[in-house]
This record gives C-alpha cells, structure tokens and sequence, in this order.
C-alpha cells in the first residue's frame, strides 16, 4: 500500500441495481473473472467489503510462477482423473502464458517484473521432488531450467538448499498495483464496483439470486463468492468450515542492496519446496528485501520480535546475513484445503465459491477467472476445467493451523 503508484476508488452501493452476475469479492479471482465476464457481454456488479486489494491479492508475497504449492501435475492427474486433470494443468499452463502479457499490455503494474524464480530444496528427497516436479512440468511446455548442484550456492547465495530449478516464466509484481490496475480496467469493460459495500444476506428469490448490503442489493442470475480464507461466518459459513485459514507474515526492509546483492546474487527471488517451512525473499524496485513466513503462534508479540523472529528464519539459511533494517509488517490468510488444488464450491444453484489457491494464487486465480467466466457465459458449468463439488466439511479448521504454525518453527 505504501509504494504502490496505481490508484483506484468505488463508490459505495447505495441503491439497488440487477446485473447477470454479482460477485462478492475485489481480488484477484473476483476482477479477473468479472474482466472476463464483462468481455463476453455478461452485465457484472463487484461487491467489496472494504476496498480492491484490501484482502490476500494485496497482502500476499508479492511472487508469481505456474504450479500447484505442492502436488505435481501428476498428482492432480491422478486425483481428478486423466480429462479433468489435464483440464487443470492446462489451466495453469495457458495462464502462465497470457498472464504476463496481460499484466504489460494493459499497464496494470509498473513494478511487474518477469525476472524469474528460483525454486529450491532444502533437502535431498525435496530436492528429488522438485526435479521430478520440473520434469513433468517442463512435458507441458513450462519453461524451467535444472540447476546444476554445483552452482546451486552460487545462485542463492547459501549453502542451505541442495537443489534448485528456474521457473522462467514467473517473476514479481506489486499486488496492490496490480489489483488496482485489473480493477480499473475491469471497469473500462463495463463493470461497476462498489467499495464499503459489505454483503449482509444472500437469499433467493423467485428464480433470482438478491445479494443485500446495508444500503442497497444486487438482483443477479449467478453469485461468485470470491472470498476465500476471508469469508464471513454469514452469509458464506459453508466456506469456513472447508478450508484451513493459515496465518501468514510478510516483512520488508528499508532499501538495502548490498544486502539484497548477498542473498540474491542472481537478482532472482528465491523460494523453497518445503511443505510447511515457508520461505520466499525477493526484491522491490527499490531494493528493499522482503520476505514471509507463517505467522507465529503468538500473536501478540511486537513490531520488533517479530522483525527479529523473521531474521532469525532467515539466518536459518544465512548465518552470516547482516541485518538489515525492517520497517514494515503485515499479515493475511491463506486458503488451504485438503490436496492443494483450487475448487469451486456449488453452495447452492448458481451460487459459486472458488476456494483453496493455498498459497499460490497470483497465476491460479487468473486462470479460474478466465475459465469460470466462459463457463457461466456458455452456460456450461459441466465443462469448466476447475472441479465444482458440493462443500464439505474439513477436520481440525482451528487445531491444522495451530499446528502448522507450531510446526513452522
């Protein structure tokens, strides 16, 4: 929020209005399938509790690259079935592709940066996972250089991870310029987005769907809950109980490019394969390092233990790193769900919340935009490439994110 240079602002919903589909939501998965909706002559209102990037698009780390955080397109292959899995990974792919171009063609960010990232492992078996992974992704065309063991310190500037590959086609952005910008342009399409405007009911009524807030509705064929780890107890409860809300901490320091040169001697951002130590540190424009981690179980510490519990993950894989000076924190949520591979939920007839990017959404959400748009404007859910399933019930949604936290240490 602080750096970003690309401004936006919504009225607030005042009266009440009818469109072909009301999305409650103004993140990444809300603009791009309301952009793309609009672009194939659908009439949309975007509702936004409180303003585009306010929630995880414009809390998050800042990276983007094609994948799934964990399974392998193998993995998905086999858990939906040859068809629909290939559907999904071809999702991604496609993304990857457009998405840059995207992002540059429209000038949605000018901190959009298609460096590159480096994917590492921090152990042998993760290390064998990760090529594994590359392999497959690289049969679908997914530009991804292997590194050679050798040079795998001299490209992170550790000793800390024993392999690592690039993904080419990934890089940085701003995410708050980034919404902004998508949400501009989704209004140039004809959508209208109202900010403040959070949702108080969803009922039905006759053959239409009434999202209410407090001074005004929407009237709409189809709903998009586009909410995910930031759904409301009500009216979206049935989203709360099928994900895990994990709590996640980004950090960034005042500019320190010696610092920034010692860590990321390749100018690449640097991200790793565990599954539950997360790690990830890049670079603004102005060299500042930031970075994330999982938000500590305690969560009343200071602005200063928690720089300084971040320093101490981070020395984990540079004991040597001088420190630098942190001058900003911020935390959000993060949608995990049971296989880690984004869903849409059918809460109800036309009622639809895609749930689970689990923390890797930037290319994703793009992509089930795009695709759940042309779905609903051809009037065949069957066909969408992401599954829609009937919600259901997770096991332990307060006591997996204590202990992933817990575990995280």
């Amino acid at each position: 929020m602080a750096t970003a240079s690309v401004n936006f602002t919504g009225e607030r919903l005042d009266r009440d209005v009818e469109a072909d589909v009301a999305i409650i939501g103004g993140g990444y998965t809300g603009l791009s399938t309301a952009y793309h909706l609009a672009k194939a002559g659908k009439s949309v209102v975007l509702l936004e509790k409180e303003t585009i990037a306010s929630g995880a698009s414009g809390r998050n780390a800042a990276g983007w690259m094609p994948g799934w955080p964990g399974p392998s397109p193998h993995d998905v292959r086999q858990a939906f079935g040859p068809e629909k899995g290939d559907q999904l990974n071809q999702m991604i792919v496609d993304a990857s592709n457009e998405f840059p171009h995207f992002v540059r063609t429209n000038r949605l960010d000018p901190e959009f940066s298609e460096s590159g990232v480096a994917m590492c492992a921090p152990t042998i078996a993760l290390g064998d996972k990760l090529r594994a992974i590359a392999d497959q992704w690289r049969e679908l065309s997914v530009e991804i250089d292997d590194v050679p063991t050798e040079t795998v310190s001299e490209l992170t500037g550790c000793s800390a991870f024993s392999a690592a590959a690039i993904y080419r086609k990934a890089g940085t952005l701003n995410p708050v310029n980034y919404s902004r910008g998508l949400a501009k342009l989704t209004v140039e399409a004809g959508v209208k987005i109202f900010e403040h405007s959070e949702v108080t009911d969803v009922v039905q009524e006759n053959d239409d769907w009434v999202v209410r807030s407090e001074y005004g509705s929407v009237r709409a064929n189809y709903v998009i809950a586009a909410t995910g780890a930031y759904s409301a107890e009500r009216p979206l409860a049935k989203l709360g109980t099928g994900q895990y809300k994990i709590p996640a901490m980004v950090f960034a320091s005042k500019p320190a490019p010696e610092i920034v040169a010692r860590l990321m001697p390749q100018q690449l951002p640097i991200a790793s394969n565990h599954p539950i130590k997360l790690f990830w540190i890049m670079s603004d424009g102005a060299g500042r390092l930031v970075g994330s981690m999982l938000y500590p179980s305690n969560n009343k510490q200071s602005f200063r233990k928690l720089a300084l519990r971040f320093e101490a993950h981070l020395k984990a894989y540079y004991p040597d790193m001088p420190s630098p000076e942190w001058d900003r924190a911020w935390s959000g949520y993060l949608d995990i769900i049971p296989g880690r591979v984004v869903q849409i939920l059918e809460l109800a007839p036309r009622l639809l919340a895609p749930i689970g990017y689990s923390g890797s959404g930037s290319i994703a959400a793009f992509g089930v935009g795009k695709e759940l748009a042309k779905a609903i404007a051809c009037e065949d859910l069957k066909n969408c490439p992401v599954p829609i399933r009937r919600p259901s019930r997770v096991w332990g949604t307060r006591f997996v994110p204590w202990l992933t936290r817990a575990l995280s240490r």
